[in-house]
């Protein structure tokens, strides 16, 4: 065997209908059989990432696959997204907190519930040491008996004054996808149901039991006092079982922090989990000394009964329950009222004035989500308070959110069609903890200063219009300073992000080493700081995070709700116009269009003879341009943040590629094609055989370059080589009855020959700068001229603004054939690579293809959801070592975007390590068999051949 060109990185559980035989040896496993292509699972119910599947061709065609595991730390794996397993899942999580750990006391924890111990009488508390003396044999219990004797123990001693404890280990709630359940928790006594489920959104602290025995322990206590995620396939799994309950929980409840127990057998560890990370208590005999237990859980039943702020609960988050006014508001609300709009999936054929709408109708799909986001049972009824611009709040009620950003550490997205309690009206607010730097602006300040005019400028349109918003008083993150108190010898993190090392003129898409020949990467460090080779120095590994709303009041439909192919492309163009008056009137580049951030919402349209005589105006779908929390100034050389943040799936490959890069407007313009790309692949009619393996391969891909994950071979071969290709061929869009060819194969197309050029002018000047003996860092693009007005007719009702692309001229301009190959640019070849640095020639082309070519669009060529096969919800019962039954499904999650960090990576695949995207297990196994059918078509050789 040679060494494999192809690889794959192993991503879920071995597929039971396909059977495999796997050897070890000291290089790894190997296999033989027709799962080559596609082996999911290793043993102990635990996901090998990182793992390389070499694949490689024997003389007599015969096909074998080595896999080996990287040497990847746990905070440098590759993240997943878009998983239906429960257990890889739990993975992900503790990859994304991997050395988001510190270590504290139980008096630590004790102290933060209890503020002022002054107002509290020394006989309110008095320690017991032996309180548990009959858990004395609890190392030779099983976990049913240990969680059934410590309830006992608690709730007959009334330990934690104010709670009670309850078991949940064998149901879950009903509706709750994701089937988990929490072993047991503590809730207000008057709120204990006896259905024996989790009841996640009535808990007030989670309690998960294991028995005594190391291998089940979560942490590692060092003997420096040190504690570090323990790295075991047994401990990595019971901390991701206790990462995906904190997550559960901020997900059903508003919390700023969450407590939770760990009880193993005779020991307890207790955990204070926040969106920067957890702080967690050395492992402590508790039945031997009980006395720092009982004072902790004095200390949760007292901070219940003081208040539940103590106990990390969102005082700007009111429970509501039926009865409440608030409650029976939203309630009434549900329902359909004579005034509300319809949107017809076709296009509306009678001619309606736009005087004679509502100036602010509320439509049915908006009451819909409304009514949608209520009838769940399991989910409870807020009332969430947003600042406001002169120092009150504003109310809001919500249910279910709309969308969930998963996984604990981070920002924790949430979204939710709201009832505005002042106006009656549906609004859009989300609920994020932002990160919180000095060189940040917040989201809601963009908006202002977008939706503002000046003496020169009017205001942008196509952006959200804002309501109102504001940081939440006191609700900021508590890791990253104690990690400051704890490390006052250690270097801190700036407020601000360090300068990054200066890069040259513009960054370069040269060929990655192989992962196997790079270095292997530097293990975590304890507490998770981050160690430097030839520093002696740590940086606070630990974000920070400030709590944040912002009400916006457009309620609007995802992309994918677009019904043809040329809604599409309107939709695009007009949030298209917006980023470029936001880079001319006020030099804001938005830094993360993606295709969750480009949203459809009605407006009128006027209705055209074909003089051009206005007959009549009707809905149709307009593009809003959204989420611009991490917009920039065009002017900003350094990144605001300690790192590259964005939607990796439409990111640049230059941006993806150099990750300290600083962005610029062709980044954004590219990001711009890969949403046209994207969901025209996914939607739309064309020649791509394989819509799986591409989508696959051009979005999710990455490769490593040393420990860094960076672009993806499909995407950077696409970008360099200038067109839209597969296995199967290029790739050409059509008509549904494939006799047309489609008006968005020429914007593709031109699009990618001119980025073709810009990439090539990229190499050359990397080349250049790395000769020279010093370099200056990149520089943006300098804002782009204000173009002189034309003659394009506009078709919105919504006027177009001044500067809008709509005025700039509207026949393309022919290039050039680019020549990659030649040492250096033409003048023609320049040009072309200047076309991209700029908005003219994309708006132009757009703009142009919507209106000279209306009459080739085809309407009929949106075909349906062409990734729909792929996605399933995928069971997984694995037996527990009581002899109960874990399901593990962990629901559906359809392709949705995520933002990435270079840290930890979005879900990506690529050249040298891929990880499978787990849509749905069978149709890999389909896939498998067809691999095994092209392989034997294969002319035999002894050389590797790419999978």
């Amino acid at each position: 065997m040679g060494c494999g060109c192809a690889r794959r990185t192993i991503g879920a559980r071995t597929p039971t209908a396909v059977q495999c035989r796997l050897r070890s040896d000291d290089k790894g496993f190997e296999l033989d059989g027709e799962s080559i292509a596609f082996l999911l699972v290793l043993a102990n119910d635990s996901l090998v990432m990182g793992a390389r599947l070499c694949h490689c061709h024997g003389g007599d065609g015969s096909c074998s696959v080595v896999l080996s595991a990287s040497s990847l730390s746990p905070s440098q794996r590759p993240r997943i997204c878009n998983l239906t397993s429960l257990d890889a899942f739990r993975l992900d999580m503790v990859n994304e907190t991997a050395g988001k750990i510190i270590g504290v006391s139980v008096e630590d924890i004790i102290n933060s519930l209890i503020p002022d111990w002054d107002d509290i009488p020394l006989t309110a508390i008095v320690p017991r040491k032996d309180a548990f003396k009959e858990l004395e044999g609890a190392d030779r219990l099983n976990e049913n008996q240990l969680a059934e004797k410590w309830m006992a123990v608690v709730n007959d001693n009334d330990l934690s004054e104010g709670l009670k404890f309850a078991l949940s280990r064998f149901k879950c709630d009903k509706g709750d996808e994701s089937r988990q359940r929490v072993d047991g928790a503590f809730f207000d006594k008057d709120r204990v149901l006896t259905n024996d489920a989790p009841n996640w959104p009535d808990q007030v602290v989670s309690v998960e039991f294991k028995v005594e025995d190391i291998g089940k322990d979560s942490f590692h206590d060092l003997s420096d006092g040190t504690i570090i995620e323990a790295d075991a396939a047994t401990r990595v799994n019971s901390h991701g079982q206790n990462v995906s309950y904190a997550e559960h929980i901020f997900t059903y409840q508003h919390r700023t922090v969450h407590f939770s127990l760990l009880i193993m057998g005779r020991y307890f560890r207790a955990m204070c989990w926040e969106r920067s990370g957890v702080m967690v208590t050395p492992r402590t005999n508790y039945v031997q000394d009980s006395s720092s237990l009982c004072r902790l859980l004095w200390a949760f039943g007292w901070a219940s009964r003081k208040s539940k702020e103590l106990l990390g609960f969102d005082p700007t988050g009111t429970r509501l329950y039926p009865g409440d006014e608030e409650y029976e508001a939203m309630t009434d609300a549900m329902e359909r009222q004579d005034s509300d709009i319809d949107l017809s999936p076709e296009p509306i054929p009678t001619y309606v004035p736009v005087s004679e709408f509502n100036p602010k109708p509320t439509f049915t799909y908006v009451r819909n989500a409304f009514r949608k986001s209520l009838v769940d049972p399991l989910w409870p009824r807020y009332k969430l308070s947003v600042p406001q611009a002169d120092g009150s709040t504003r109310s809001f009620l919500v249910g279910k959110p709309a969308f969930i950003a998963r996984g604990l550490v981070g920002r924790g997205t949430r979204g939710f069609v709201a009832l505005d309690r002042s106006s009656g009206r549906f609004v859009y607010l989300k609920d994020a903890w932002r990160a919180h730097y000095q060189l940040l602006e917040r989201e809601g300040d963009i908006l202002a200063k977008l939706t503002t005019p000046t003496d020169e400028f009017p205001a942008v349109r196509n952006v959200p219009t804002l309501v109102c918003h504001g940081d939440l008083d006191g609700q900021r993150t508590r890791c990253p300073e104690l990690w400051d108190t704890l490390h006052p010898s250690e270097q801190k993190a700036s407020p601000s992000p360090p300068p990054p090392p200066p890069p040259p003129s513009e960054p370069s898409i040269p060929e990655p080493p192989l992962a196997s020949e790079t270095a292997p990467p530097e293990k975590s460090t304890p507490s998770g700081g981050a160690s430097t080779a030839g520093s002696s120095t740590r940086k606070n590994p630990f974000k920070r995070h400030q709590h944040y709303r912002i009400v916006v009041e457009e309620v609007c439909m995802p992309l994918s709700s677009f019904r043809n192919g040329r809604e599409l492309l309107l939709a695009v163009w007009e949030c298209f116009d917006a980023h470029y008056v936001a880079t001319l009137k006020d030099q804001i580049l938005h830094c993360d269009v993606s295709g969750g951030n480009i949203l459809l919402y009605p407006k009128a349209e006027r209705l055209q003879d074909a003089e051009g005589n206005v007959v009549g105006y009707a809905w149709g779908l307009g593009g809003i341009l959204t989420d611009w929390e991490l917009a920039k100034r065009i002017t900003d050389l350094l990144p605001k943040q300690l790192e590259r943040t964005g939607t990796w799936q439409f990111m640049s490959a230059a941006a993806l590629f150099e990750p300290q890069k600083a962005l610029v407007i062709a980044d954004d313009i590219e990001s711009f094609l890969h949403v046209v790309i994207y969901y025209a692949i996914r939607y739309l009619c064309h020649s791509c055989t394989n819509v799986y393996h591409f989508m696959h391969d051009y979005f999710d891909g990455y490769s490593l370059r040393g420990q860094v994950p960076v672009c993806g071979t499909k995407k950077r071969c696409v970008m360099r080589f200038g067109e839209l290709a597969y296995s199967s061929g290029p790739i050409t869009f059509h008509s549904p009855t494939c006799t047309e060819t489609h008006p968005l194969n020429r914007i593709i197309s031109e699009m990618l020959a001119r980025f073709r050029a810009y990439y090539r002018e990229l190499e050359l000047a990397r080349v250049s700068s790395m000769q020279k003996p010093g370099w200056e860092p990149s520089r943006p693009s300098t804002p782009t001229p204000r173009p002189t007005l034309g003659g394009i007719r506009v078709t919105s009702v919504r006027n177009t603004h001044p500067c809008s692309l709509a005025f700039v001229g509207t026949t393309p301009d022919d290039g050039p054939a680019v020549s990659l190959y030649t040492s250096a640019l033409s003048a023609a070849e320049k040009k072309w690579a200047d076309s991209v640095k700029t908005h003219h020639y994309f708006g132009k082309i757009i703009r142009h293809t919507i209106s000279r070519l209306e009459a080739e669009w085809p309407l009929d060529d949106k075909r349906g959801d062409q990734l729909a096969p792929y996605v399933k919800v995928v069971r997984n019962k694995r037996s527990r070592k009581d002899n109960e039954e874990e399901d593990d499904t962990f629901g559906v999650f359809s392709s949705d975007h995520k933002r990435f960090r270079v840290s930890t990576t979005s879900f990506v695949s690529g050249q040298h390590i891929m990880v499978t995207n787990s849509w749905a297990l069978e149709a890999l196994e389909t896939h498998a068999g067809q691999f095994e059918r092209k392989t034997s078509e294969r002319p035999s050789s002894p050389d590797c051949r790419d999978a």
